[in-house]
């Protein structure tokens, strides 16, 4: 499965971005094929919080952050939980635990 990821300069941008208000266009890129996936961000910063609005395909994601100076880290992996979808484990060790199937029931001898 690709992933789509934040390049340096577009975090860069995002760290810019997110002490301003407005629209900006971004794309986010897989690694290795290079397709982009294009999305819009619209950042209303106010005193205490700022809120992000992120459009991706046809919808429309949320996000308000108080205004802090690593705010732009978690709106980058926001975003890129869009994309890619949410992940199942925080540590890429873990694996997926799959449950014996149950007993068949047992047939009732009358």
């Amino acid at each position: 499965m690709t992933h789509f990821k934040f390049n340096n300069r577009t975090l860069q941008l995002l760290s810019a971005q997110a002490t301003l208000s407005g629209t900006f266009h971004h794309a986010l890129r897989t690694p290795v094929t290079r397709r982009s996936l294009p999305f819009c961000l619209h950042v209303d910063r106010c005193m205490t919080e700022t809120q992000f609005t992120v459009e991706m395909n046809s919808e429309r994601h949320s996000l308000t952050l108080p205004t802090a100076e690593n705010s732009h880290l978690k709106l980058a992996a926001f975003i890129e939980e869009i994309a890619n979808g949410p992940r199942l484990f925080e540590k890429p060790t873990e694996s997926i635990h799959h449950l014996a199937p149950a007993a068949p029931p047992a047939a009732n001898a009358a």
